[in-house]
């Protein structure tokens, strides 16, 4: 699973708020991820995704719906990079997706990584940051979350 910023409502009303807000694109995301290869520095990939007929995984696809993501290398090694993702657009599972279909998968994800050397521990994506505007107040909010242990000690073993 992605690790990461999680946003909880604690009543239905500010619940609905947030969905909305998750739908209209008022929340601004930020992900990183630890990536195969080395993406350019920075690149947009709007490619509609969804599930391919008879298909259980979301891939790009042109029966797919929408989808933008911007993506920028904040550092690399060979053969591996560490990107900041952001979503530009709220599709589930976006990033994995966009991520492999330029051929640079997210580490350790069981769908598209392929199952090369090194092996990741687990999904090497993570929900850096959320900022929006608090729905009742309208005051900003900010919340982030570094990466786990495991994200960091996995990146040091890369060389």
């Amino acid at each position: 699973p992605t690790s990461g910023v999680l946003a909880v409502a604690k009543d239905p009303e500010t619940y609905t708020a947030l969905t909305d807000m998750f739908r209209e694109r008022y929340m601004d995301k930020t992900y990183r991820a630890i990536v195969r290869g080395v993406p350019p520095p920075k690149t947009r990939v709007q490619a509609p995704i969804g599930r391919e007929p008879g298909l259980r995984k979301i891939v790009v696809t042109p029966l797919g719906k929408p989808s933008e993501t911007a993506f920028r290398v904040v550092t690399k090694k060979k053969g591996a990079a560490l990107v900041e993702a952001k979503p530009l657009t709220g599709r589930t599972h976006q990033i994995r997706a966009h991520l492999a279909h330029i051929g640079h998968p997210v580490m350790g994800d069981p769908e598209f990584d392929r199952k090369g050397v090194p092996a990741a521990p687990r999904l090497m994506l993570h929900a850096y940051r959320l900022a929006f505007e608090h729905p009742f107040t309208g005051r900003p909010a900010s919340f982030a979350a570094e990466p786990p242990k495991d994200f960091f000690a996995f990146w040091r073993t890369l060389k």
